[in-house]
Protein backbone atom coordinates (compact mmCIF):
# COMPACT_ATOMS: atom_id res chain seq x y z
CA UNK A 1 0.00 0.00 0.00
CA UNK A 2 2.82 2.37 0.88
CA UNK A 3 4.60 1.55 -2.38
CA UNK A 4 1.41 2.19 -4.36
CA UNK A 5 0.90 5.49 -2.51
CA UNK A 6 4.46 6.55 -3.29
CA UNK A 7 3.99 5.67 -6.94
CA UNK A 8 0.78 7.69 -7.06
CA UNK A 9 2.50 10.66 -5.45
CA UNK A 10 5.38 10.47 -7.92
CA UNK A 11 2.96 10.30 -10.84
CA UNK A 12 1.05 13.32 -9.56
CA UNK A 13 4.33 15.21 -9.16
CA UNK A 14 5.46 14.16 -12.65
CA UNK A 15 2.22 15.30 -14.27
CA UNK A 16 2.32 18.55 -12.35
CA UNK A 17 5.89 19.14 -13.49
CA UNK A 18 4.98 18.38 -17.11
CA UNK A 19 2.08 20.83 -16.90
CA UNK A 20 4.42 23.50 -15.50
CA UNK A 21 6.95 22.87 -18.27
CA UNK A 22 4.12 23.17 -20.80
CA UNK A 23 3.03 26.51 -19.37
CA UNK A 24 6.61 27.78 -19.33
CA UNK A 25 7.20 26.67 -22.92
CA UNK A 26 4.03 28.41 -24.08
CA UNK A 27 5.00 31.57 -22.21
CA UNK A 28 8.51 31.61 -23.70
CA UNK A 29 7.09 31.08 -27.19
CA UNK A 30 4.65 33.95 -26.64
CA UNK A 31 7.39 36.30 -25.43
CA UNK A 32 9.55 35.55 -28.47
CA UNK A 33 6.74 35.63 -31.03
CA UNK A 34 6.03 39.38 -30.79
CA UNK A 35 9.61 40.55 -31.52
CA UNK A 36 9.95 37.95 -34.27
CA UNK A 37 6.73 39.19 -35.87
CA UNK A 38 8.11 42.73 -35.82
CA UNK A 39 11.38 41.60 -37.40
CA UNK A 40 9.57 39.68 -40.13
CA UNK A 41 7.29 42.61 -40.96
CA UNK A 42 10.21 45.04 -41.11
CA UNK A 43 12.19 42.67 -43.34
CA UNK A 44 9.23 42.36 -45.72
CA UNK A 45 8.86 46.14 -45.89
CA UNK A 46 12.54 46.55 -46.71
CA UNK A 47 12.11 44.15 -49.62
CA UNK A 48 9.07 45.98 -51.00
CA UNK A 49 10.18 49.54 -50.10
CA UNK A 50 14.00 49.69 -50.07
CA UNK A 51 13.90 53.49 -49.65
CA UNK A 52 12.71 52.95 -46.06
CA UNK A 53 15.45 50.46 -45.22
CA UNK A 54 17.03 52.76 -42.63
CA UNK A 55 13.80 53.12 -40.64
CA UNK A 56 12.90 49.45 -40.81
CA UNK A 57 16.50 48.46 -40.12
CA UNK A 58 16.24 50.39 -36.85
CA UNK A 59 13.06 48.48 -35.98
CA UNK A 60 14.84 45.18 -36.61
CA UNK A 61 17.72 46.24 -34.38
CA UNK A 62 15.35 47.26 -31.56
CA UNK A 63 13.47 43.95 -31.74
CA UNK A 64 16.72 41.97 -31.71
CA UNK A 65 17.79 43.88 -28.60
CA UNK A 66 14.48 42.87 -26.97
CA UNK A 67 15.07 39.23 -27.87
CA UNK A 68 18.59 39.35 -26.47
CA UNK A 69 17.27 40.89 -23.25
CA UNK A 70 14.66 38.12 -22.97
CA UNK A 71 17.32 35.45 -23.47
CA UNK A 72 19.46 37.02 -20.75
CA UNK A 73 16.50 37.09 -18.36
CA UNK A 74 15.52 33.49 -19.08
CA UNK A 75 19.09 32.23 -18.68
CA UNK A 76 19.53 34.17 -15.45
CA UNK A 77 16.37 32.60 -14.08
CA UNK A 78 17.45 29.07 -15.06
CA UNK A 79 20.99 29.45 -13.71
CA UNK A 80 21.77 28.15 -10.18
CA UNK A 81 21.82 30.98 -7.64
CA UNK A 82 25.35 31.94 -6.54
CA UNK A 83 25.50 34.15 -3.45
CA UNK A 84 28.27 36.43 -2.18
CA UNK A 85 27.32 36.79 1.45
CA UNK A 86 28.30 39.45 3.92
CA UNK A 87 26.63 41.36 6.75
CA UNK A 88 23.71 43.36 5.32
CA UNK A 89 21.83 46.05 7.23
CA UNK A 90 18.33 45.86 5.78
CA UNK A 91 17.32 49.41 6.74
CA UNK A 92 20.33 50.88 4.93
CA UNK A 93 19.63 48.69 1.89
CA UNK A 94 15.98 49.78 1.83
CA UNK A 95 16.95 53.46 2.01
CA UNK A 96 19.50 53.01 -0.79
CA UNK A 97 16.96 51.37 -3.12
CA UNK A 98 14.32 53.97 -2.18
CA UNK A 99 16.73 56.75 -3.17
CA UNK A 100 17.24 55.12 -6.57
CA UNK A 101 13.49 55.00 -7.20
CA UNK A 102 12.65 58.36 -5.59
CA UNK A 103 12.16 60.28 -8.85
CA UNK A 104 9.81 57.60 -10.22
CA UNK A 105 7.62 57.85 -7.12
CA UNK A 106 7.56 61.65 -7.29
CA UNK A 107 6.57 61.61 -10.97
CA UNK A 108 3.60 59.34 -10.25
CA UNK A 109 2.60 61.17 -7.09
CA UNK A 110 2.98 58.15 -4.83
CA UNK A 111 4.45 58.47 -1.31
CA UNK A 112 7.32 56.19 -0.34
CA UNK A 113 7.82 55.61 3.37
CA UNK A 114 10.67 53.72 5.07
CA UNK A 115 10.06 52.50 8.62
CA UNK A 116 12.87 50.91 10.66
CA UNK A 117 13.11 49.50 14.15
CA UNK A 118 15.54 51.16 16.52
CA UNK A 119 17.28 47.86 17.24
CA UNK A 120 18.21 45.93 14.12
CA UNK A 121 20.34 42.84 13.57
CA UNK A 122 22.26 42.53 10.28
CA UNK A 123 21.56 39.49 8.12
CA UNK A 124 24.21 37.40 6.41
CA UNK A 125 23.20 37.84 2.79
CA UNK A 126 24.16 38.91 -0.72
CA UNK A 127 23.86 42.70 -0.77
CA UNK A 128 23.30 42.96 -4.54
CA UNK A 129 20.63 40.26 -4.52
CA UNK A 130 18.72 41.82 -1.61
CA UNK A 131 18.76 45.15 -3.43
CA UNK A 132 17.39 43.33 -6.48
CA UNK A 133 14.54 41.93 -4.37
CA UNK A 134 13.65 45.31 -2.90
CA UNK A 135 13.90 47.05 -6.26
CA UNK A 136 11.53 44.52 -7.83
CA UNK A 137 8.99 44.64 -5.01
CA UNK A 138 9.00 48.44 -4.84
CA UNK A 139 8.70 48.74 -8.61
CA UNK A 140 5.72 46.36 -8.60
CA UNK A 141 4.07 48.28 -5.77
CA UNK A 142 4.58 51.59 -7.56
CA UNK A 143 3.01 50.24 -10.75
CA UNK A 144 0.01 48.94 -8.78
CA UNK A 145 -0.54 52.19 -6.85
CA UNK A 146 -2.35 55.20 -8.22
CA UNK A 147 -1.67 58.92 -7.73
CA UNK A 148 -1.98 59.91 -4.08
CA UNK A 149 -1.35 56.38 -2.81
CA UNK A 150 1.40 55.11 -0.53
CA UNK A 151 4.07 52.42 -0.62
CA UNK A 152 5.97 51.55 2.55
CA UNK A 153 8.95 49.42 3.52
CA UNK A 154 8.98 48.30 7.16
CA UNK A 155 12.16 46.67 8.43
CA UNK A 156 11.37 44.39 11.37
CA UNK A 157 13.86 42.12 13.10
CA UNK A 158 15.42 39.87 10.47
CA UNK A 159 13.09 40.76 7.64
CA UNK A 160 10.98 43.42 5.99
CA UNK A 161 7.54 44.12 4.59
CA UNK A 162 6.68 46.00 1.41
CA UNK A 163 3.07 47.23 1.48
CA UNK A 164 1.09 49.33 -1.00
CA UNK A 165 -2.35 50.89 -1.16
CA UNK A 166 -2.76 49.82 -4.78
CA UNK A 167 -5.38 47.90 -6.74
CA UNK A 168 -4.73 44.56 -5.04
CA UNK A 169 -4.95 41.12 -6.60
CA UNK A 170 -7.76 38.66 -7.27
CA UNK A 171 -7.70 35.32 -5.39
CA UNK A 172 -6.78 33.56 -8.65
CA UNK A 173 -3.84 35.90 -9.25
CA UNK A 174 -2.64 35.43 -5.67
CA UNK A 175 -2.46 31.66 -6.15
CA UNK A 176 -0.24 32.06 -9.25
CA UNK A 177 1.73 35.05 -8.00
CA UNK A 178 5.14 33.38 -7.72
CA UNK A 179 4.68 30.99 -10.65
CA UNK A 180 7.24 31.41 -13.46
CA UNK A 181 5.89 33.40 -16.43
CA UNK A 182 2.68 34.44 -14.68
CA UNK A 183 2.11 38.17 -14.97
CA UNK A 184 -0.73 40.69 -14.82
CA UNK A 185 1.30 43.22 -16.84
CA UNK A 186 0.80 43.57 -20.62
CA UNK A 187 4.56 43.80 -21.21
CA UNK A 188 5.82 41.64 -18.35
CA UNK A 189 7.71 38.37 -18.67
CA UNK A 190 6.40 36.99 -15.38
CA UNK A 191 9.88 36.24 -14.04
CA UNK A 192 10.21 39.11 -11.59
CA UNK A 193 8.49 37.63 -8.55
CA UNK A 194 9.69 34.12 -9.41
CA UNK A 195 13.24 35.44 -9.30
CA UNK A 196 12.52 37.27 -6.03
CA UNK A 197 11.34 34.02 -4.44
CA UNK A 198 14.34 32.17 -5.84
CA UNK A 199 16.71 34.71 -4.27
CA UNK A 200 14.99 34.63 -0.88
CA UNK A 201 14.85 30.84 -0.76
CA UNK A 202 18.53 30.62 -1.77
CA UNK A 203 19.21 32.59 1.42
CA UNK A 204 17.16 30.07 3.41
CA UNK A 205 14.45 32.67 3.92
CA UNK A 206 10.77 32.88 3.03
CA UNK A 207 8.47 35.28 1.21
CA UNK A 208 4.69 35.47 1.44
CA UNK A 209 2.04 37.80 0.09
CA UNK A 210 -1.39 38.91 1.14
CA UNK A 211 -3.64 41.03 -1.03
CA UNK A 212 -7.16 42.37 -1.24
CA UNK A 213 -8.70 43.82 -4.36
CA UNK A 214 -9.17 47.57 -4.07
CA UNK A 215 -7.16 47.72 -0.83
CA UNK A 216 -3.57 46.77 -1.65
CA UNK A 217 -0.87 44.14 -1.38
CA UNK A 218 1.84 43.31 1.16
CA UNK A 219 4.93 41.16 0.71
CA UNK A 220 6.65 39.83 3.82
CA UNK A 221 10.27 38.61 3.63
CA UNK A 222 11.87 36.78 6.55
CA UNK A 223 15.44 35.53 6.99
CA UNK A 224 16.53 32.83 9.44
Amino acid sequence: EITQHERSQKEVHRLSRLAEIGRMTAAIAHEFRNPLTGIRSAAQMIQTSPEYSKDFGQIIEEEVIKLNSLCTEFLEFARPMALERDEVVLSETAKRVADLLYDDFVKKGVSLVIRCEAMESPVFADQRRIEQVLHNLLRNSLEATGHGGEVSVSVKGRGFEVRDSGCGLSPDAQEKLFSPFFTTKPQGTGLGLSTVRKIIEAHGGSISAESQEGVGTAFVVLFK
